[in-house]
């Protein structure tokens, strides 16, 4: 579930750049928190399996 909702936002994200609402910079600074959050929730399923 987290994961789905993670990957909603990186969408949402790329779609505030596209319709101006947002510029490049901020994008990626967000898209590394992305994949921080992402390596992290990874890490979460594997230490529960």
């Amino acid at each position: 579930m987290a994961d789905s909702s993670l990957m909603e936002v990186a969408c949402r994200l790329i779609l505030s750049v596209d319709l101006g609402f947002m510029d490049a910079s901020m994008h990626e600074q967000l898209k590394l928190n992305i994949s921080e959050v992402s390596s992290k929730l990874n890490a979460l399923h594997r230490s529960c399996s």
